[in-house]
């Protein structure tokens, strides 16, 4: 994957009062991202559903080479090439 669009407003959260930066890098929201083909969302459901998990589809990619971030409650976003907003 060379890009993606992030949309923060769809990320389940435990604390609605977490700004856009803390949700965006938030590890202690135990939260799991998995990138998965599009036309496997139906299954990923399903398996949710079965084991009782909650899930969120928060973005997709793109072949831009720009990662933008949407704010969860503005229309604003961060855009930025994928290798500045990637951490090594």
């Amino acid at each position: 994957p060379i890009g993606a669009e992030i949309f923060l407003n769809k990320v389940n959260l435990g604390d609605n009062t977490l700004t856009d930066l803390e949700i965006w890098g938030a590890e202690y929201q135990e939260q799991v991202t998995i990138l998965i083909d599009k036309n496997d969302l139906e299954l990923l459901k399903y398996i949710c559903k079965k084991e009782n998990t909650p899930y969120a589809n928060v973005g997709y990619i793109t072949n831009t080479n720009k990662i933008k971030v949407y704010s969860k409650n503005t229309t604003k976003n961060t855009n930025c090439t994928a290798s500045r907003c990637i951490c090594y």
